[in-house]
């Protein structure tokens, strides 16, 4: 199937919130998806326009209808289902614009189909295409349709163009049993996304929240919940007390987890505060307020939330995030050695053990059995602390962990600290920067930072460490 694919090249665009001229109105099913070639989004609730007009000439705008910062009606609900025979309106849940010329558009809606041929959590392409929902959840062993409610694709421009071939003329059946996997792996690309509803696993797991973003590829958390919402947000229902929920998603194709956009489903007021309708960067803080998404519509109210969003967004200049995919598997480095990831430069600098005694004697050793829970390679520490010197000064950093034994060394801007478990330092401030923890298993887990860091080194006696992502340089 794969042999007679096409290779057409997704072409990436800077993220442009300027208005385009207004077209004239169109013909039902003639929609103009052009116009939201950049962004495009729905809301949560209906509305009337004000100003504008939209391509069919009625006011009237749906919460699954998509439309476009500048003003425009990009695409009705009912013309992104005709391929469905669907002529009613089932809201929409979740938005990835994914080729504008060939008007190939993959959704959720909020609703199952009236004929049955597909259901809410599923996602379904303007092609006719649609994956079900327990395909998405392959990996995570979860017995039951747990809804979509954002949804990015992520990978080379032409692995995703592949992949829309594909699914072009296979069946919803035949995604099911590990299939839509073995298609994600061969072509190196991923689906993130995020369900509606929790789902406990065995004790001492940390659930799956519809507030987390989730990898279809892998069956692992891509960011979780309490990394996507920094402290003193209390994001994270085990650990910190609310699941703020994940309504909408978007970043650039590149898998950059730190650049990542999107929103909640409840607002929240304190230190850093903001509304279900906003449009957030990793850490919670507002990159676009949703008034500012729907005022050129000139609605009689001026909130009207965010259900999904699509943002044609090239990767921050600033992000590097360090996979340690330049090392060779194997490759050792004794205290004093200096490497270079993603343009990194990397010195192994002497461990601190438990009872004060420094020792030199470790080494750092590349492997990708995945114990530190990301993918691909990954470094353990192995007596040793590494030291990263990131471009510029980030305003935070995340990193994915395995911690199997031993005490744990970590420097941020020249305070030291030297601790037993992740858990004592979750919460702290060390060097002026906040600190977060997330668990996923008794072991694995991702490290937030939040605060300017300029100066940052971690190790372990039985640590393993992945997927480094500097953010806000």
């Amino acid at each position: 199937m794969l042999a007679k694919l096409l290779r057409i090249m997704l072409v990436g665009a800077a993220l442009v919130w300027a208005a385009p001229p207004v077209l004239n109105a169109r013909a039902q099913g003639d929609y103009p998806l052009e116009l939201c070639r950049e962004a495009g989004f729905s809301t949560e609730e209906d509305f009337m326009m004000r100003e504008g007009k939209a391509y069919d000439g009625d006011p009237y705008v749906s919460d699954g209808d998509v439309l476009s910062p500048s003003g425009q009606v990009c695409v009705r609900n009912r013309d992104l289902l005709q391929r469905f025979d669907v002529r009613e309106d089932l809201g929409l849940d979740a938005l990835d614009i994914l080729a504008v010329d060939e008007r190939l558009v993959a959704f959720s809606t909020e609703l199952d189909s009236p004929h049955g041929n597909f259901g809410a959590g599923d996602l379904l392409f303007t092609n006719g295409a649609s994956i079900p929902n327990a395909a998405l959840l392959f990996r995570f062993d979860i017995p039951l349709d747990l809804g979509l409610d954002g949804v990015h694709f992520v990978g080379r421009p032409d692995g995703i163009q592949r992949f829309l071939d594909v699914i072009g003329g296979t069946v919803p059946e035949d995604w099911l049993g590990g299939k839509l996997q073995d298609v994600l792996t061969d072509l190196d690309i991923d689906i993130w996304f995020s369900v509606e509803g929790t789902w406990w696993r065995t004790e001492g797991q940390r659930p799956i929240l519809d507030g987390d973003v989730l990898s279809a590829r892998s069956g692992g958390q891509v960011l979780w919940q309490e990394v996507l919402l920094d402290p003193p947000i209390p994001a994270g229902l085990a650990e910190r007390g609310v699941d703020f929920g994940l309504d909408a998603l978007a970043g650039p194709r590149e898998p950059e987890r730190a650049a990542l956009v999107f929103s909640t489903e409840i607002l929240y007021r304190g230190e850093t505060s903001f509304t279900d309708g906003d449009v957030l960067r990793v850490g919670g803080s507002v990159l676009r307020p949703n008034n500012d998404l729907i005022k050129a519509f000139q609605p009689a109210a001026d909130f009207l939330g965010l259900d999904a969003l699509s943002l044609s967004l090239e990767p921050p200049v600033d992000v590097c995030c360090v996979e340690f995919e330049e090392q060779q598997v194997g490759a050792q480095y004794a205290v004093g050695s200096t490497f270079t990831d993603a343009g990194v430069p990397i010195t192994v600098e002497p461990f601190t053990w438990s009872n004060g005694t420094s020792t030199s004697g470790g080494m750092a050793v590349i492997g990708s059995g995945g114990q530190a829970g990301s993918a691909g390679n990954e470094a353990n520490t192995n007596n040793i602390n590494l030291a990263f010197d990131f471009p510029g000064t980030p305003s935070g950093l995340t990193l994915w962990f395995g911690e199997y034994g031993g005490n744990l060394n970590i420097r941020i801007n020249g305070d030291f600290k030297n601790f037993a478990d992740f858990a004592d330092i979750n919460g702290a401030t060390i060097g002026g920067v906040q600190v977060a923890v997330a668990q996923l298993t008794p072991e694995i887990g991702v490290l937030a930072l939040a605060g300017p860091i300029d100066d940052f080194a971690i190790g372990g006696q039985e640590l393993w460490i992945d997927t480094l992502c500097p953010t806000g340089a």
